[in-house]
């Protein structure tokens, strides 16, 4: 996504949306994607290792 300059003439625009969209931004914190992924990590042998179990079934 690009920020554009505001447009002076809103008639000249080559598209127009029906209605006026909202955006919404977010900001981006490593910290907390890091301890997601190091939680993860950490569950993964459980879970192969219950998968391993239960795929008989």
């Amino acid at each position: 996504m690009t920020v554009a300059p505001a447009v002076k003439n809103i008639e000249t625009l080559a598209y127009c949306l029906p209605q006026p969209t909202t955006l919404n931004f977010y900001h981006y914190q490593p910290d907390k994607v890091l301890a997601e992924e190091k939680r993860l990590k950490a569950l993964m042998p459980f879970a192969k290792a219950f998968d391993i179990i239960t795929f008989p079934i």
